[in-house]
């Protein structure tokens, strides 16, 4: 005879999501039945009503940080966390651009009560000698991407931002002399740290490489490089260029000339290694007794 099998009814068990779903659903229904102020204030998207801790790691405090903020944005910020110290109405800010205030990225904004009429201006970026610090951020990080003007205007017309400062090569100018110094004394550095390691003998190794704008043999543009073969950082370089554009394209003589090397492109290695080795006890107060080059090198 078989044996016989009892098979008892399951229990139902709770979704455990269930409880959760519901609690959701019932705050979505208060706060869709509160009034605009109490949306704008229990909004998730922008703010959070925990309370912030200033050590947390994920929270920026940096003053010199730089962002994209939408005026729509500042505006609801501005509204729900502030009020007019006149009138003391509060969601009664209208925060406008105005438009004679550009000064490329950098623009002026003016903040409005609606309620009584007061207004207040101030500038997007702070302003040193050499002009306003967002524009002269912009310039480095175009030539940092060996981009100019142009690529600037269709970067910020496609990012609706206010259109680049017009007087771009005076801000490279003033760039060139800013890095120029701080590559010399960063290349000093280096080579005191490379006569340390060295048992403070004035004579190093150095391994030198060159670099070409394009490939092959017809590039008008290479540097050639000193690199310490103690510690690895630059103590010299030598930039080398067949042509001058400013003297192609005027019949004068141009007083400050970029032309600074004749031959085929392939010699510049050897001519950059020349140069620096002769200038080296002059200008680093070293000596390079030893050269390291790698296998396609020239400039031995």
């Amino acid at each position: 005879m078989p044996r016989h099998k009892q098979f008892g009814k399951r229990k139902c068990q709770r979704n455990q999501f269930t409880d959760i779903n519901q609690k959701e659903k019932s705050a979505d229904k208060e706060l869709l039945n509160a009034s605009a102020s109490k949306r704008k204030l229990n909004s998730s998207d922008l703010f959070s009503a925990n309370h912030v801790d200033e050590n947390d790691k994920r929270l920026c405090s940096e003053a010199n940080t730089n962002i994209i903020v939408d005026l729509n944005v500042i505006k609801t910020i501005l509204n729900t966390v502030s009020k007019c110290k006149h009138c003391n109405s509060t969601d009664c800010f209208d925060v406008l651009e105005e438009m004679n205030g550009r000064r490329g990225l950098a623009t002026s904004l003016l903040f409005v009560c609606k309620s009584c009429g007061y207004s207040s201006s101030s500038m997007t970026s702070y302003i040193s000698q050499n002009g306003y610090h967002i524009n002269t951020r912009l310039v480095y990080g175009m030539r940092c991407i060996g981009k100019d003007k142009c690529a600037a205007r269709t970067l910020c017309a496609v990012m609706n931002l206010p259109p680049p400062p017009s007087k771009f090569e005076r801000l490279n100018s003033s760039l060139c002399r800013a890095l120029s110094s701080a590559c010399s004394k960063s290349m000093l550095k280096a080579v005191e740290g490379a006569v340390s390691r060295n048992d403070n003998s004035r004579d190093i190794t150095v391994a030198l490489d060159g670099t070409w704008q394009k490939r092959g043999h017809v590039s008008i543009n290479g540097v050639i490089t000193a690199t310490s073969l103690d510690t690895g950082k630059v103590t010299d370089f030598e930039c080398l260029c067949k042509c001058c554009f400013t003297c192609k394209n005027k019949s004068n003589d141009c007083k400050d000339c970029q032309k600074n090397y004749k031959g085929y492109s392939g010699g510049m290695e050897s001519e950059g290694a020349i140069r620096m080795f002769q200038r080296s006890v002059s200008t680093r107060n070293v000596r390079y007794a030893k050269y390291l080059g790698d296998g396609d090198s020239k400039g031995f």
